[in-house]
């Protein structure tokens, strides 16, 4: 059942990371003020309320992945980021990997598998609820009993956990798991009292700063800040989420003074963006542009595998993809994976960026030959994506130059995870490796899982032991040296090529401040025009 969970945890968290009107309302009121926040200081800057022009200026935010309802455990994409106006968590992290507590006031190691947990006794919800150890528990086992989500809890003994005071708790693991301190960002608090999966379908009931009035199934998401929020006054009292779902529509919403944050911005026009007079940063999202192998068809050869990888031409994928403000990857994932150390880059030549691309050839067409790959067709699947059939006809023309030819076929979404879950149906697939702990053991090893890919065999399992015990233990340097060992079987057996970073191109208005991006998306009650 584990194992299954997993797969399906881990699909919709790809599917997350692809890019009827109803009246909202989670109640709130009063003037309670708030207190000292939610130690998000290094996650943002701090400003005066705005004055002059500015005073009451709302803010347009645009945004993608309407599925439909506002409940934050079904969010995709840019809702995903949404939700952090509504609902918190026991504490996130900023961009570079530091933690800082939301609603946890303390988290305590009793041993590997014990801890006490202390939350904060001065939150309440926006319908006036207090919040309570028990809400957080409910938020914990809702997750652990729904394989959509368990991954928010993957590490957490439900059955022994147990509420032992109004704002504390005792948390059990099943076994220690590395991963679970990040995902722990990723579980957004409800409240027990009023939970109502339909109600919540179409209102918000959290903890944060700001609070649902309208909701527009695929137009917009209209947030008003609480006056009786518990932290930091939000110093912009209303946010817009526009929902935009084409490229296009973001510039021309940014030609117009339409939106003051784009979430997202098509990289050929990043330069025009900035000419608008805007900030535009281009983030990258820790996870890698890979091609996966099939181990059924020309491709079980290992051989035939090298081939492709050489011929493979990272900065051309790179430039295509994300127009020059990528880079090519070192090892089989992201090196922005929060556990990366510079020796994984060494372990494989394949991936040594002094290689020239000359000798890179060279080498594809000696293993292309010895793999006996010269004159077969590959058949290579995308998602539909643009950039990725733009990817495809990259590595299409790489491997024409080795004599190889390449059928490239662009699906849409749905049958695209379909399809890639069957080795026999391709023999590569583009594919973007995400997980939400951002650390290698956690894509190298469950992904052996989510996409089998007719690997078998002793290096497999070698492999997979080494990434799961490395997730399995607490010390960091025990860890990378099990991660290390991974890579060296994984790689010398090569079942996918980690081609370059995926990056993310944001535009931000120029008198908007405190937009510090975390790991999350903004501290939105500590953004502010200036």
């Amino acid at each position: 059942m584990k194992k299954f969970k997993t797969v399906i945890a881990l699909l919709l968290v790809a599917v997350m990371a692809i890019g009827a009107l109803s009246a909202c309302g989670g109640g709130g009121g009063g003037n309670s003020g708030g207190g000292g926040g939610a130690d998000a200081g290094s996650a943002a800057q701090e400003a005066d309320v705005p004055s002059g022009d500015n005073a009451g200026r709302e803010l347009n935010y645009g945004i993608s992945g309407d599925a439909g309802t506002l409940y934050p455990f079904a969010a995709q994409a840019g809702f995903v980021m949404m939700e952090y106006a509504f609902y918190e968590p026991l504490w996130n992290f900023t961009a570079d990997g530091e933690r800082y507590f939301v609603l946890a006031e303390d988290w305590q190691m009793i041993d590997d598998t014990h801890y006490q947990l202390t939350i904060r006794d001065d939150v309440t919800f926006s319908n006036g609820n207090p919040l309570t150890a028990s809400d957080v528990y409910f938020s914990m086992k809702l997750c652990a009993e729904d394989p959509r989500f368990y991954l928010n809890v993957k590490a957490v003994d439900i059955d022994r956990t147990t509420v032992t005071g109004d704002y504390t708790m005792d948390v059990y693991y099943t076994d220690f798991n590395s991963t679970q301190d990040v995902s722990f960002s990723a579980l957004l608090i409800l409240d027990e009292e009023s939970y109502d999966l339909e109600y919540l379908a179409n209102h918000t009931i959290g903890t944060g700063p700001y609070v649902c009035t309208e909701y527009v199934n695929n137009s917009h998401v209209t947030a008003v800040a609480r006056d009786d929020y518990w932290g930091d006054q939000p110093q912009i009292q209303q946010i817009n989420f526009k929902v935009i779902n084409e490229p296009a529509q973001y510039i021309n919403e940014l030609e117009t003074g339409g939106l003051d944050i784009a979430s997202s911005i098509p990289f050929a026009e990043i330069d025009y963006v900035r000419d608008l007079g805007y900030n535009v940063t281009s983030n990258f999202g820790k996870y890698s542009i890979t091609a996966l192998y099939s181990f059924n068809g020309p491709l079980a050869n290992q051989d035939a595998r090298y081939a492709v990888s050489y011929a493979i031409n990272r900065d051309d994928v790179a430039q295509i993809m994300f127009g020059g403000t990528s880079e090519p990857c070192t090892y089989a994932t992201s090196n922005y994976q929060t556990d990366y150390e510079p020796r994984f880059s060494e372990i494989s030549e394949m991936y040594d960026l002094n290689m020239s691309q000359e000798d890179r050839v060279a080498l594809a067409q000696q293993y292309a030959e010895s793999g006996g790959l010269v004159g077969q067709t590959l058949k290579l699947i995308t998602n539909g994506a643009e950039d990725y059939n733009n990817a495809a006809t990259v590595i299409q023309d790489n491997l024409s130059a080795i004599g190889v030819n390449v059928e490239i076929v662009p699906l849409d979404s749905a049958t695209y995870f379909a399809t890639v879950m069957d080795e026999t149906n391709f023999d590569i697939a583009l594919f973007y490796l995400i997980a939400p702990s951002y650390q290698i053991a956690d894509v190298c090893g469950n992904y052996m899982d989510f996409v089998p890919l007719g690997w078998s065999g002793p290096q497999r399992d070698e492999a997979y032991e080494n990434f799961q015990t490395a997730l399995r233990l607490v010390d960091p340097a025990e860890r990378s040296d099990y991660i290390y060992h991974g890579l060296e079987v994984f790689q010398e057996v090569c079942p996918w090529y980690a081609m370059c970073e995926a990056v993310s191109p944001m535009a931000v208005s120029a008198d908007l401040g405190g937009a510090v991006y975390g790991l999350n998306g903004y501290v939105y009650q500590h953004l502010y025009w200036q």
